[in-house]
């Protein structure tokens, strides 16, 4: 059944997972957004690399209706919210976090690399986070003793769209010991992790979530 929302349980929590690549605890209202990369469409296109503008603007406008819809105590972005150097997405990024009364928890992934003064007053940083004393929140997939939320894949899965095509489509991914959250950026790729054909996959098209 398709739907703009799914509600799961993973690691003893509550979850909803959102058509809009993100998802939030059903029982408090924490939002959670993995890899996002900010920044990337204004840094490819200062490398002469040919990007429709449109899409970095669109990707804030949608985080920015995010936060309006859910008005969050706390926002978890999960790693590889900004791409690469600061450039003017950031400014925009920032103006649009300043509006709400959020707290901004940034699990750091690989591409999070600018400098500790350019987070400051904005995000809390941390290198894995224990949430709710269930699950560890880590921005790539790791061993650990509690269930992991990562992202850092970008995790897809094969559809069949027409009677002689597939594409391959974003998706949630969750096993018995990891829910791997799909990229929240518009200029992102995605690979099909290992073991998949043993995991629980929502896929996501549009405005719609749907199991595969």
């Amino acid at each position: 059944m398709e739907e703009r929302e799914v509600e799961i349980r993973f690691g003893n929590l509550d979850w909803v997972l959102s058509s809009d690549k993100y998802m939030w605890n059903k029982n408090n209202g924490d939002v959670f957004i993995s890899d996002c990369h900010f920044g990337k469409v204004t840094h490819f296109r200062k490398n002469a690399i040919p990007v429709p503008q449109a899409s970095a603007m669109d990707d804030l406008v949608r985080l920015k209706s995010i936060l309006e819809r859910h008005k969050p105590k706390r926002l978890f972005f999960m790693g590889d919210l900004f791409h690469s150097h600061i450039n003017s997405e950031w400014e925009f990024m920032l103006q649009v976090l300043a509006n709400f009364d959020t707290e901004y928890i940034l699990i750091q992934g690989n591409h999070d690399i600018l400098d500790s003064n350019a987070y400051e007053g904005v995000f809390n940083l941390k290198k894995e986070y224990i949430y709710n004393g269930e699950v560890c929140l880590s921005h790539e997939p790791i061993k650990h003793e509690k269930p992991i939320i990562c992202g850092h894949i970008h995790p897809g899965v094969r559809v069949k769209v027409s009677l002689s095509s597939k594409a391959k489509l974003p998706c949630f991914w969750m096993n018995d010991s990891q829910l791997i959250m799909p990229a929240f950026g518009s200029f992102t790729g995605c690979v099909e992790p290992e073991q998949s054909k043993t995991a629980h996959k929502w896929a996501v098209l549009n405005d719609l979530i749907f199991k595969v």
